[in-house]
């Protein structure tokens, strides 16, 4: 709730709890949530593990049942093979006959975990043959039928576990959002009677927080972006572009933090608001010095470059030199704080330093110095030579 500023909403104020217990109470219970997820968790764990060792039994018990029927039907057959040199009767000559004992069982076979009338047949008929291989097909059936049990018990409690698992997640995503509780507690807390006050005063809480909502956002935009610096000519050094982008934001966020500041629901937070909108300010002003700056050292550098023209202008030129000292320096440290590629580091980092602009300040004001210089020697000049007045500078 947010802090009232009239009579009725402190009223209403003083007929609730204490803030501390929603707190306290949305702790506890997004507490208690994350330890049932887990337990859910560890549950849905071993029942996964349960069910692979089950899988492990009853492949090992499909190789043992295998090899005994295996064992037990060759015995059978020996026993039964005819001493001519007949072929021995097919499956399922055997299991329409009934005649061949053993013989037919062998050569029928046993498949874990499914029986049917043919295998029935034939396992009967064997039985008069061979009571041993009779008892390893009634066991195996067994085992198939209990093995089969234990996988749709283990199959239901994984999906429960699983259901009741994502209905606590979706409790601790709501606590998340918002501290839970039930309109009697409402009730019980006295709520009723103040609850045109306790209205109003939500209605100004959801206006902050839309507010602070914005004010977020904005910072958010900023994140990761940085200035674009290119190599200039064979000057060793950089200039700035492609400020569209960044003047754009820059306007935008500007004029939004001026409609944050006019609205009274701001109050809460208002110093935040203010520090933000003094550092795009900052952000402004250090653009508009840079690149005017950066446009008239541009123009001077190559005039100041000859030596001639500094031996002619020594004041001029002891100007532009430090200008050019500290311009190289700025764009060298812009450069390096973005770890050397084409970026110019973070843009609010560089707008919070106010040396920074204040040197670029100092800088503009030397080359206006040394324009003036310029312009009153090209002056000199065009007085010697008449023809230099139909010559720009």
């Amino acid at each position: 709730l947010s802090s009232p500023t009239h009579a009725a909403a402190a009223a209403a104020a003083t007929a609730l709890p204490p803030s501390g217990s929603f707190l306290e109470d949305s702790n506890s219970i997004t507490h208690e949530l994350r330890n049932q997820i887990q337990s859910l968790l560890n549950q849905i764990q071993q029942v996964q593990q349960q069910r692979l060792l089950l899988q492990q039994q009853q492949q090992s018990q499909q190789q043992q049942a295998a090899t005994t029927t295996t064992a037990g039907g060759g015995g059978g057959s020996s026993s039964s093979r005819p001493q001519s040199g007949r072929k021995t009767i097919s499956k399922s000559s055997a299991a329409t006959k009934g005649s061949g004992g053993s013989g037919s069982a062998s050569g029928a076979g046993i498949t874990y975990g499914s029986i049917n009338a043919s295998t029935t047949t034939s396992s009967s008929a064997s039985s008069t043959m061979n009571p041993a291989n009779n008892n390893v097909v009634v066991s195996a059936a067994a085992a198939a039928v209990a093995m089969a049990a234990a996988h749709r018990e283990l199959n239901d409690k994984e999906k429960s576990l699983t259901l009741l698992l994502d209905e606590k997640k979706k409790q601790l995503a709501m606590q998340r959002v918002s501290p839970l509780f039930t309109v009697a507690q409402l009730i019980d807390w006295g709520l009723l009677p103040v609850l045109d006050q306790v209205s109003t005063i939500s209605m100004a809480a959801t206006k902050e927080h839309s507010l602070y909502a914005t004010l977020v956002s904005m910072k958010r935009a900023w994140r990761g972006v940085s200035l674009h610096l290119t190599p200039y000519k064979d000057s060793d050094t950089c200039v700035l572009g492609q400020l569209d982008e960044i003047q754009t934001l820059l306007d935008e966020h500007l004029m939004k933090s001026q409609a944050l500041l006019a609205s009274p629901f701001c109050k809460p937070f208002r110093g935040e608001c203010e520090a933000w909108e003094r550092l795009l300010k900052q952000l402004q002003v250090l653009l508009e010095n840079w690149l005017t700056c950066q446009s008239a050292w541009m123009y001077l550098s190559p005039i100041f470059a000859s030596p001639d023209i500094v031996r002619q202008m020594p004041e001029e030129g002891e100007r532009f030199a430090r200008v050019d000292t500290s311009f190289r320096t700025l764009v060298d440290e812009a450069v390096s704080q973005s770890g050397g590629g084409g970026g110019g580091g973070d843009v609010l980092t560089l707008a919070a330093e106010d040396e920074r602009r204040e040197m670029l300040v100092e800088s503009n004001i030397l080359l206006e110095e040394v324009q003036r210089g310029l312009a009153a020697y090209l002056e000199k000049k065009r007085l010697y030579f008449p023809r230099f007045f139909f010559l720009s500078n």
